[in-house]
């Protein structure tokens, strides 16, 4: 049981103090005799030093065991409910022995100090309280540092599994963009092959490309607006290929704002928003603007919404929404005015 307990002692200590001891013990040892006693440094040589040696030899005796006291209660008294009780207990169980020693080492020591004329029965007092000090002070140091170390664990983890949690959630969220972008393409090779078959191998190549980019834009939090426009070109073919004259993507983005990052697939997913719930048609096509400003790419279109739109999967301006909480602090803008739908995505 001792060797379980020794091996153990600095993870139930909740930190080495090896360096704690070796500079604490003396010290602490050194300061006693001056700052508890009120001894003089005369007095301290006329002893030959005896006090000073004695202090600090007392204070590693009352360190050690209100040490092992704390190791020992907190390997049996493990419990959240059991804190009270084991603080109690090694208190107690600390002040006893060294209380003990303390008196033992007075009876040794007095006839050494019975010839000094400041030896008096303040000094045993004093002598007989330093055991109360050392274990009020060391289980004070001890307790304090354990919480301390305790609580940055804790917060440490806290972290880590938001990050995690962060993380799965982000995870989710892309994995949802896979299916809804394969079903929309998948209507729309289904359309091409009766009617057009040669456009609809050049479809499947640009849906090919268009898919390999979303499997890959998939795995980053972030991407430069340069290569969200550079996706776009093939996503945008494959738009045109549908709906051909019935709608027209303008693009028209600073140079200067292409080196700044925006989540992935942000601008397809607006874009099949809007195709998701207007009416697109020759005689009224639907006009999706593109633009940027200081801090937004700016995506929008003049409303035209359908009598009639499929059941909703929330997963457009929710799931763009959702992935910039998680990698910013920054939000979607999303108005409507004048007849236009403006959504704003912030360039980080």
């Amino acid at each position: 049981m001792f060797k379980s307990i020794y091996n153990q002692r600095y993870e139930l200590l909740g930190f080495n103090d090896l360096c704690l001891r070796i500079y604490g013990i003396p010290l602490l040892g050194m300061l006693i005799p001056f700052a508890f006693c009120g001894y003089t440094f005369q007095q301290i040589q006329d002893t030959k030093y005896i006090i000073l040696f004695s202090s600090v030899l007392n204070v590693f005796l009352y360190w050690s065991i209100i040490r092992w006291s704390i190791i020992i209660t907190r390997w049996k008294l493990n419990k959240p409910s059991q804190q009270l009780v084991r603080v109690f207990i090694q208190l107690f169980l600390g002040f006893g022995v060294a209380f003990l020693i303390a008196s033992i080492i007075l009876l040794c020591l007095t006839p050494v100090f019975n010839h000094l004329q400041y030896f008096h029965d303040e000094s045993i007092l004093q002598i007989l309280l330093i055991p109360f000090f050392n274990c009020m002070f060391g289980a004070a140091l001890y307790e304090g540092i354990y919480y301390f170390t305790r609580y940055k664990e804790a917060e440490l983890r806290s972290k880590e599994l938001e990050k995690s949690n962060s993380q799965a959630q982000l995870s989710m969220l892309k994995t949802q963009i896979n299916p809804h972008f394969l079903f929309n393409s998948l209507n729309t090779l289904s359309y091409l092959v009766d009617e057009d078959t040669e456009k609809s191998q050049e479809f499947i190549v640009q849906l090919s490309n268009v898919y390999r980019n979303i499997i890959e834009l998939s795995n980053q939090k972030l991407i430069s607006v340069q290569k969200e426009m550079d996706f776009l070109d093939s996503f945008i073919y494959l738009i045109k290929a549908r709906f051909g004259n019935k709608i027209a993507i303008n693009i028209d983005i600073d140079s200067k704002k292409l080196a700044a990052m925006i989540i992935p697939l942000s601008l397809q997913m607006l874009i099949e928003n809007a195709i998701k719930h207007n009416v697109i048609s020759a005689a009224t096509p639907l006009v999706i603007n593109i633009i940027s400003d200081d801090k937004y790419l700016i995506c929008s279109n003049l409303i035209k919404l359908r009598t009639t739109v499929s059941h909703s999967t929330k997963i457009g301006l929710q799931n763009i929404e959702n992935r910039y909480k998680l990698v910013s602090n920054e939000s979607i803008i999303i108005t409507k005015e004048n007849g236009n739908f403006t959504v704003k995505i912030p360039l980080l």
